[in-house]
């Protein structure tokens, strides 16, 4: 029994070691444990991260999105809120009408060729609201470019075969300052109908206002050619001559312009502009005149006048020109400064005042053309 003890004792002893190194086991297994559910609660929180994130970007996109299909709604706003307007029968370029040949029916595509594009979604929506050639017409009447080139790119999204569309298109762009735009739509227009006046008319007019001249002689020169008989192709080419410095090219072809249109008051003060640089004063009266009696509330065209009569002695009626300036135009500096100093002079003794009635009507020997049109009051 004492063996027993003894061995029982030795027994107990082992016992407990085991037990020992359970405990430590254990122990051990409870802190990995601790680390591992640690570690797999920091993993969560970075899956939640990434979750964020995204819904972050999510809602970045959504905000995007949403502010996408607000401008959206105010640009077919302002296509439609002036849809009460009274529809205007022609296009009008300056105080020219432009008929459309054709109106097609809306295809719902959105053209990629027809110059100042939005978004594809904003051009999307505005597609989904048809725009009506007169609609879009009544922007550009009312002088609101930006809107005519919103309502214009819809209306050739919609009719993208329409060469009138285009045309229309590049005459808003035109007018709102897009020389780029401008040159894509009415190329646009010329690739539908190659013979389309107006748009080499005023894609001549584009060019020249980017200075590129050479080029818009090429267009206005195609336009001159398919319709001869219209005076402003040959005023918009006397003007391009005149930037070529072909000076002798670009009185003839305002005369031209003046046979074809005797009432083309701007072809008069262009020639009578080219007169007074060539320091051909009494040249410059006729076409000044008769520009002046048709158009009386021209600023420009009355200053030109007055430095014409001012270097040809007759300061009286250079001072009532200049006068008549400042009150189409009381900002105008070059007619006040010429105004001080021509006020002060006077004429020659035995000096018979100048008639301009008679002065106008002389432009019909001056340019070669018929007696021209009766200018009423």
């Amino acid at each position: 029994m004492k063996r027993y003890f003894r061995y029982g004792k030795r027994d107990t002893g082992f016992a407990q070691g085991w037990s020992s190194v359970a405990l430590l086991a254990f122990v051990g297994l409870f802190v990995l444990a601790l680390v591992t559910s640690g570690c797999g609660s920091n993993d969560k929180s970075s899956d939640t991260t990434r979750a964020d994130r995204t819904t972050s970007t999510k809602t970045q996109d959504h905000q995007k999105s949403s502010e996408a299909r607000t401008d959206a709604a105010q640009n077919k706003s302002a296509v439609s809120s002036d849809a009460n307007v009274a529809s205007v029968a022609n296009a009008l370029e300056a105080n020219e009408k432009a008929q459309p040949k054709t109106q097609l029916t809306s295809t719902g595509q959105v053209a990629t060729d027809i110059g100042p594009m939005q978004s594809e979604e904003t051009a999307s929506a505005l597609a989904k609201d048809p725009v009506s050639f007169a609609e879009a017409e009544a922007f550009y009447t009312d002088g609101n470019y930006d809107s005519a080139v919103a309502a214009f790119t819809t209306y050739v999204g919609q009719n993208p075969d329409n060469a009138w569309g285009h045309y229309m298109l590049g005459l808003s762009c035109w007018k709102a300052g897009k020389l780029s735009d401008a040159e894509t739509a009415l190329r646009g227009a010329l690739e539908r109908d190659s013979d389309h006046y107006k748009s080499h008319l005023n894609l001549a007019r584009v060019l020249r206002d980017g200075d590129r001249t050479d080029e818009a002689l090429d267009e206005v020169t195609i336009a001159a050619t398919l319709s001869p008989d219209d005076g402003t192709a040959h005023r918009v080419r006397g003007s391009i001559l005149h930037d070529l410095g072909r000076i002798q090219d670009a009185v003839a072809a305002y005369k031209k312009a003046l046979v074809l249109n005797d009432r083309d008051v701007w072809a008069m003060n262009n020639l009578g502009l080219v007169h007074l640089q060539e320091e051909q004063f009494e040249q410059a009266l006729a076409p000044l005149a008769r520009a002046t009696l048709l158009r009386k509330g021209n600023a420009v065209f009355h200053n030109n006048l007055g430095t014409a009569l001012g270097r040809t002695g007759h300061y009286t009626a250079s001072a009532d020109s200049y006068r008549e300036a400042l009150m189409c135009d009381s900002s105008h500096a070059t007619a006040t400064a010429s105004l001080a100093r021509v006020e002060v002079l006077r004429e020659d003794p035995g000096y018979v005042a100048i008639d301009l009635g008679d002065v106008a009507a002389q432009l019909a020997g001056q340019i070669g053309g018929p007696p021209l049109s009766k200018v009423t009051e």
